[in-house]
């Protein structure tokens, strides 16, 4: 087994969001390092298997290729098909291709060519939406990182699937258009998250409540101080090393590695 911690391993608060029931969407926050793709991934699987392992009854959506093959690299442990996880916008494709046009659209701007995926979801967006084609057709989809999916991005998977688990972290959003959590909860129709991952989050609380500064209301700020409350070890303060030059630090730091 690689990176994936087996499910007899995770905290009684990832092993319930794996568990939760279908009734209703779900969403799953956490800060960095609290485990939401190690969930989510488990959650996947526990609803493939629950539905007779069928490849076609669910999805777990990605927003990356670089994240799709990180989660495929631990797909054999939880025994589940390589072609269950797709990055939105390859799936978006595929569904063009299959219910919209033969040729998917195509933008040449300079350098810049490739699939318009920008009209894709448009046109994918008004046939799921608008004229219910693939409605429900899956009993369940998982997305990861859904702070980086749009409105419409929801709305297509809320669409297709009658089931929808998010995990996000609305403070790790790279994209302008990317949905805040409040976003995410309008679109699946819930008035908060379902689970929030705070006991697993891998961080010192000193250097926590330090970062907490730099949010831009009490309210984040008390949040994101939270995740730090179950931390247990050696509290130590950090310490600051000065060298005479390279070689010596280099020494320094090899006494305090066997240390």
């Amino acid at each position: 087994m690689g990176w994936l911690v087996p499910y007899s391993s995770l905290t009684p608060e990832q092993q319930q969001a794996v568990m939760l029931p279908l009734e209703g969407h779900r969403v799953i926050v956490g800060g960095p390092g609290a485990g939401k793709t190690l969930v989510l991934l488990h959650r996947y699987s526990y609803l493939f298997q629950l539905h007779g392992s069928d490849p076609a009854v669910g999805k777990l959506f990605v927003f990356t290729t670089t994240l799709k093959d990180f989660i495929r690299s631990a797909l054999t442990d939880v025994d589940v098909p390589e072609d269950c996880v797709s990055t939105f916008d390859k799936w978006c494709a595929d569904f063009y291709r299959e219910h919209v046009g033969r040729s998917v659209p195509w933008r040449q701007d300079g350098k810049a060519r490739g699939p318009d995926f920008a009209a894709i979801r448009s046109a994918v967006h008004e046939a799921v939406v608008q004229r219910g084609v693939m409605k429900g057709k899956y009993t369940f989809a998982v997305v990861d990182e859904g702070q980086d999916l749009t409105t419409q991005a929801m709305e297509i998977i809320a669409g297709v699937a009658r089931h929808v688990t998010v995990a996000m972290d609305g403070k790790q959003q790279l994209y302008d258009e990317g949905l805040a959590e409040d976003g995410v909860l309008g679109v699946l129709g819930l008035r908060r998250q379902n689970v929030s991952l705070v006991s697993a989050f891998r961080c010192n609380p000193m250097v926590t409540a330090l970062a907490a500064n730099f949010l831009d209301s009490e309210a984040k700020r008390e949040e994101f101080r939270r995740q730090a409350k179950n931390a247990v070890g050696d509290r130590q303060k950090p310490i600051l090393l000065v060298t005479a030059d390279y070689e010596d630090e280099k020494a320094r730091i090899a006494d305090l590695i066997r240390t």
